[in-house]
Formats: C-alpha cells, structure tokens, sequence
C-alpha cells in the first residue's frame, strides 16, 4: 500500500468536509475543518504515521479515511489500534476539525490500543512540528475536548501518568500547564518534576503552595533536576522552599555536582551564555551551603568526582568562581597503589591533569596488572587512559613500558578486546613509538587471525618508527589486504597526507583550515564519506557520483557492494547479509583510495602551500 493512496483518501474525505459545508445532511463540516483536514493530508506523506501514533502500518489510518469518506461516522475507530478522526485531529492539533468531529458525536474519550485518549494526544507535541502549533491553538484544543467531556482525571496509557505529569514532559509549554492547571487536573509526588527540569517557576509555586510536594526527598529531587539543567532562578526558589542542597541522590550525585559537570562537555563550556550559566548556578549553590568536596558515590575503583576537582581544572575557572565570591583551590590527586589506583588515574585523565614524574611507576603499574586488578570492572576503560597519562609524562619511558607489556604476543588478551580500547590511545599518544618488529610480528599474527582491523591499525604506526621505511614499501605490496590497507596509510602519514579511511580527508581538510578547492579533492571527499551514506544524508545522485568514483579508481567490488547497501537501506536483514563478509572490499576501497591520492599528492600539497604563502 503506498502512502499516496493515503493522501489521496484523506483528499477524499477534504472533499467530503468541503461539500458538505451549509446544509448539514452530512456531518458538521466547516470550510475552517475541511481546511485542516487537507493540511493534514499534507503533512502525512512526509512524516511516519505509524511511529506518531504507535501503529503497525500507515494502512490502518488510509482504511480509517476511506471508510469516513464513505459513511461521515465521526465514532468510527480503526481495528486492530482503535484510531479515530478525533485520535488524527488531535496529533496534528486542528481544533475546528475536533469540534466538528465532536458534533458528530465523536467519543473524547475514545482510547486507542496502546492508551492514547484524544486528549492525551492533543497535549503530546507528536506530530505538531508538521503543523506548527502554537500555545494558543493547542489551549483551544484542549478547551475543545474538555466542553465536550474529555475527562482531565484519567491517567494517560501505557505509563499510567496524570494528565498533568503527561503534558509536563510532553507539550514544552508553560502557558499550556498552567491551563491545565486552571482546569483542576489532578497532581500528585512527581508532577513537580517537569516545571522543576524546564524552568517553569509560576507552575512550580502554585503546586509548592498547594501542597502538591509531600516529602522532602521529592523536593531534593526537584532542586537536582533544576540544577542539572541550570535553571538558576528555579534552584533559589526550591532551596527557599526547604530543598536539602548536599542531598546525594540514588545516581550517586548531588546538585552541585550535576551543574558543575557541565564544565566536563567542550561543547558546553565553550558557549559563553551556558557557561555564564553553569557558574552562575554553582556559585549559587556553594553560597547556599553546598559543599563543593562531596564526592559521587561509585562502585570501587570508578573515578570519584567532587565539584571542587571540576570547577579548578584550570585557571580560567577558577578566576571566573573568584569574580562570583567563590575562592577554590586545586586539590592534588595523588596516585597509590591498590583498588584506589583506577579511580585516581580515571579521575587524572578525564580532569585532563598531568601528572608529576614521580607517579610515573605507580601508573605503569596498571600495565602489568595483578589478577585481582584485571577482575575490576573498569580495568580496560582506565587502561588507556594510563597509556595517555604516561604519554604526557615522559613519551620515550612510555614508548618502553607500552612495549614490554606481554599482551602483544597474547592472542587470548586480542580476543578479548584488547585493540578495541588500546589502539585508540596509542593512535591518539602520537610520540609513543613502538618497536618496528613489535610492530610487524603483531600485525601479522593478528591478520592471520582474523583480526584485521587492529591489524591495520598497528601497521599504520609504523610512520612513526624513523628506521621503518623499507617495511611500509614491503608491506605496500603485501597479499594480506589489511596489512596492505595499514601500510598504504603509514605511506600517506609519512608524506603528511590525508588517510583513506571513512571523514578521514573532510578531518585533514578541517585541521588545516581548507575547503575542497579542486575536482582531485572533492573527489577524496567523497570516497571517504561512507558515514553520509549509511546515515542517509547522501541524495541519490551524490550516491551514484560516489559508486563511479570507485569504479574509476579501481575499487569496483566496494562500488558494487555500497550499490546493493544504498538499495537495501530498508530491509535489515538484508542490510546485515551484505555487510556480514565486509573485509574484502572495505580494505579494497581503502587501498584504491590511497592509491588515488598518492597519485595526486600535488593536489594537496598546493592547498596547503596556498594557506601558508
């Protein structure tokens, strides 16, 4: 069934609403109704039906038209979901089409298979970015349904929500609670929570004045959540009110510790106004008696944080908390031996701290674990954290002590993962230096063993072995693809080109400020832009420009494989048959690729010179 016979339907029943406007021999249209009936006949073909309304297919909703077509029975509901008109109108928020229905004797309380009320739907914003509702129309909505006998006590399904909770974390809109609020909805303990998380200080109060939070671990509940979401104005308020400020959490936390965790996120604490906003808030706090040296509560050995060791990570923070009346000194993490250790390096890595030389064999330590160590949890999540934090100690020690480990001869420690977490980090730790044989006698046992992936990953660090150019060349020539893969980048590195994996060139591109400015490039661009595709970000034609750019730089298996892949998006099961066997080609495609540009390294070369002429 395709979706434009759906459109059609729902054009038929615009038909209908339009023809029967004035003599009311059929239903009770209005050209108002009938024109918000067609908008949705608009918005359904770009949207999926079935995920708005929980539904197994859109053809439920296109037999649903059909039949109101034909008959104008507003009480109709779809089988097996139980979808009504009244269901479609309230999605898509169109409160004359919902008045009309409802003349028609449409039920307000008709409620679909999986819960969903007419009203439930109408405060849900699913569906309403296609129509772009405003606070107004949905208030009307809802007024609409309530005249009609929408009954606002009635839990909302599956999760069995007040009606208040519901429209809390699902209509985005203050002026809308607090309307629901004006109706008298029931509230109960956890209403509070999404004024609370989104800053809603009116609605807050009034269901503080009434008594609508009972107990004060509820209320240390509302003060974490509006600290972790920085509403500053919204914490004074809670702490007014009696919230505890040192109160832990069962996630282990406290209010000052979700707020100054922001300051752990690049992204957030580079924005001036969210970081304005952080520091605000934990100034706020700590004025207010938080402690700042109350730790997370974590299972042994985890990083355990305290606001303290974030908001004096470096002196920039710590400056701007001095201009806020807060004076915070950083505190050294010192690194002993026992279970404590995994926790103190966690801590070191994450809070980007180097530290003294004289930690150096403590930290090594954790390369060369006890059984007992190797049994903890985080033990290979903290193992390349101690790779880097070495690294930035000494390169040269680390580069032996990353070398004497025994697990590159352990295959049982390459089976359980090992190259998951620690190639990542020797690929980030670019002075550590890994013996040349180290280097080649590994990657050969790993290829052989059907680790390809790490095995090409460690023959690319071979461009940092001075002494190791005649084993790139060799391996350049090499019968194993992913040793070949791995030595074609090691040459690419050397030459300080861009590597031929999947954003590989875009990334070179970004760090040295260069846009593609020749055909050469913007075709490496896109041979590396596999994420784009399997995202869904590439149009066909971009697709297609693709596949013959592989075929034209020899790759012609990958080409055919990524034409069956774009084909199959859809189909799952298909997706993972033609992906299951992907070595071949992927390393085909990553050897053409570094082939072609190789053969055209001016290209690159001359976009460089450009910017540093």
């Amino acid at each position: 069934m395709k979706l434009s016979r759906l459109s059609l339907a729902l054009l038929m029943v615009s038909n209908l609403f339009i023809s029967s406007c004035g003599p009311k021999d059929r239903g009770q249209a209005t050209p108002e109704a009938a024109e918000e009936l067609a908008l949705i006949s608009s918005y359904l073909p770009e949207i999926s039906i079935e995920e708005v309304l929980e539904i197994p297919a859109p053809d439920e909703v296109f037999f649903l038209m059909s039949d109101f077509s034909a008959t104008a029975n507003a009480q109709l509901q779809s089988r097996p979901s139980g979808i009504s008109m009244l269901h479609l109108a309230c999605v898509f928020k169109k409160p004359e089409l919902a008045r009309c229905l409802l003349l028609d004797h449409a039920d307000p309380n008709a409620s679909t298979a999986m819960g969903d009320t007419p009203l439930g739907l109408a405060v849900a914003m699913r569906g309403a970015e296609d129509s772009a509702t405003d606070e107004d129309t949905l208030i009307k909505l809802i007024d609409t349904l309530v005249a009609a006998g929408a009954d606002t006590s009635r839990n909302i399904m599956p999760d069995d929500i007040p009606l208040l909770d519901y429209a809390g974390l699902n209509c985005y809109s203050e002026k809308v609670f607090l309307h629901l609020l004006d109706l008298n909805c029931p509230s109960c303990e956890t209403t509070a929570q999404a004024p609370a998380m989104m800053g809603w200080n009116t609605a807050l109060k009034r269901l503080l004045d009434k008594g609508a939070v009972k107990s004060q671990d509820s209320m240390d509940i509302l003060l974490l959540q509006a600290a972790a979401n920085l509403h500053t104005d919204t914490v004074e308020l809670l702490l007014n009110a009696g919230a505890d400020v040192n109160a832990h959490q069962l996630s282990g936390t406290t209010p000052l510790l979700e707020a100054a965790g922001h300051l752990l996120s690049p992204a957030e604490e580079k924005e001036p106004e969210h970081r304005k906003r952080i520091l605000d808030t934990c100034a706020l706090l700590i004025k207010r008696g938080a402690s700042p040296h109350l730790t997370e509560m974590r299972q042994e050995g985890s990083p355990a944080f305290c606001a303290a060791d974030i908001l004096t990570k470096d002196a920039e923070t710590i400056e701007e908390m001095k201009q806020r009346g807060i004076n915070l000194e950083p505190q050294e993490i010192k690194f002993t031996a026992g279970p404590e250790l995994l926790g103190q390096i966690g801590k070191a890595a994450v809070m980007e701290r180097i530290p003294a030389a004289e930690a150096f064999d403590t930290i090594a330590s954790v390369l060369t674990p006890t059984e007992a160590m190797k049994q903890q949890p985080q033990y290979h999540e903290v193992l390349p954290m101690a790779v880097e934090l070495l690294h930035n100690i000494d390169p040269a020690r680390a580069s032996q002590t990353v070398a004497a480990m025994a697990v590159w001869t352990s295959a049982e420690a390459w089976n359980q993962g090992f190259g998951n977490y620690m190639l990542p980090a020797l690929s980030k730790c670019e002075q550590i230096i890994l013996p040349r044989q180290i280097i080649c006698t590994t990657a050969e046992h790993l290829a052989k063993n059907n680790h390809v992936d790490e095995a090409a990953s460690l023959i690319e660090l071979l461009h940092r072995c001075p002494d190791a150019q005649a084993e790139i060349e060799q391996y350049c020539h090499h019968d194993s693809l992913p040793l070949k893969a791995g030595a074609m980048a090691a040459r690419l590195r050397c030459a300080g080109l861009p590597t031929p994996r999947d954003g590989d060139v875009q990334l070179w591109l970004d760090n040295h400020a260069l846009t593609p400015d020749s055909a050469v490039i913007e075709k490496a661009v896109l041979l590396t832009s596999l994420s784009r595709l399997w995202y869904g970000d590439m149009l066909p034609a971009e697709q297609e420009q693709m596949f013959q750019a592989m075929e034209e730089t020899g790759a012609t298996t990958a080409a055919s494989h990524y034409r069956a892949i774009a084909a199959a998006m859809d189909n799952p099961e298909k997706l993972d048959a033609l992906t299951e066997d992907s070595d071949i080609w992927k390393f085909e495609l990553e050897i053409a690729t570094a082939e072609y540009i190789l053969a055209n390294a001016a290209a690159f070369t001359a976009s460089v010179r450009k910017i540093t002429d």
